[in-house]
């Protein structure tokens, strides 16, 4: 098991492997609640086989930011441009609001201190940022996950950080 200092400079190295990537897809804008996934770097179509040769694909790349139940929101250049808690209805402010980082490469990657938010820097002063909020120890809801090559990377509640590796991760 690694150590939390190790898990951390790891997580901080994935991280800054964002730099120059570009932002293909903002799935889950509609309907879906504030559970968005921020998808990064060279797309792919990934087929789930189930049993009775049922087939579903969708589209995915190399990396992926999923928020899960901290806070987030959208800063563009003139504003807020969306945030976890705006309306998810077709053409609210959550669809047209992420869907503005698509084609946006990012520039930057911070992450605090002990709570791990994340703040990703877009091209043409977009930002993307996380807060973790997450403290319940009764529920143990996540803040977010970030999945890049064999691994995800989750902030669990009062971020603490764990790490999921191998095959089942991609």
């Amino acid at each position: 098991m690694e150590s939390t200092e190790t898990l951390l400079t790891d997580f901080r190295s994935e991280l800054a492997k964002m730099v120059g990537l570009p932002c293909v897809k903002v799935a889950g804008v509609v309907g879906v609640g504030s559970m968005i996934t921020i998808l990064l770097g060279k797309p792919f179509t990934r087929v789930l086989r189930f049993k009775g040769g049922r087939e579903f694909s969708f589209t995915d790349a190399d990396v992926a930011i999923l928020p899960q139940h901290a806070a987030w929101r959208i800063d563009a250049p003139h504003g807020i441009a969306c945030s976890s808690t705006s309306s998810n209805d077709p053409g609210g402010h959550l669809e047209s609001g992420a869907t503005a980082l698509e084609g946006r490469r990012v520039v930057s990657v911070l992450l605090s201190g002990g709570a791990l938010d994340l703040s990703v820097e877009f091209e043409g002063g977009y930002w993307f940022r996380i807060f973790c909020d997450q403290t319940n120890e009764v529920d143990l809801f996540h803040n977010y996950h970030f999945r890049a090559a064999d691994k995800i990377y989750v902030v669990e509640c009062s971020s603490r950080l764990s790490v999921e590796c191998g095959s089942g991760a991609t």
